[in-house]
This record gives structure tokens, sequence and C-alpha cells, in this order.
């Protein structure tokens, strides 16, 4: 498989099979320094309790996959995953930048800077 091979369903949806995704061999591009802590291991230390999928979720940043998470409203997304990964990052690399897009600033203010 080919991640520009694109499948389109009768939604006009792109689709791609987990199963052959997997299975490709992603190269892990972060080097994590000696010194600091891994992010479940941070995300832990700031008292969040965590779902498997969140686990997953924050491992395969780490790793430097690329990660999407497809889930409902409320379900943990930000305060969970981009918030303590955002925070990770700019731990474990202090002259990091991170950035990170909303659709509105309310949606910012009231889901990243202040949940």
């Amino acid at each position: 498989m080919s991640l520009t091979t694109h499948q389109i369903n009768d939604a006009g949806m792109c689709s791609v099979d987990y199963a052959e995704l997997c299975c490709l061999n992603w190269a892990t591009v972060i080097q994590l320094p000696p010194d600091k802590a891994e992010v479940l291991n941070f995300t832990t230390g700031l008292g969040i309790k965590l779902y498997g999928w969140q686990m997953e979720a924050l491992a395969n940043i780490q790793a430097g996959w690329p990660t999407a998470i497809v889930a409902r409203s409320g379900t943990g997304k930000t305060s969970t995953v981009l918030v303590p990964a955002a925070l990770w990052c700019l731990y474990t690399w202090p002259l990091a930048r991170v950035v990170i897009a909303a659709a509105s600033w309310n949606q910012l203010l009231n889901c990243i800077f202040w949940p």
C-alpha cells in the first residue's frame, strides 16, 4: 500500500484499510533526550487518568508516527491527549514551537487554555 493511494467510498470520503496502514514500516523520527520523561509518565504526573485509546495516541505521538483521532465531542481528545502532548513537547524540547489551530477563538480559549 502506498500512502498516496486513496480509496473513495460512496459518500465521497477517503478511506484507508487500517490493517494495511498498521503494516507499514514507520521510521521513528523523534529522539527522546535521556533525562526527560516519556509522554505517558509525564501525563500521569499531571494527574490525568487515561483510557487505552488515549495512551495509544500519546505513545504514537511520542514515537513520531502520524496520529489522527476520530471520536465524538467530549471524549477527551483535547484535554487528555492534545494538551498533555503539547506540554510534554515543550518540557522535553524547551525551544520547540507547538502550533495549535482551532475553528474559532472561543474553541481555543475554552478547550485549550482554560478547559
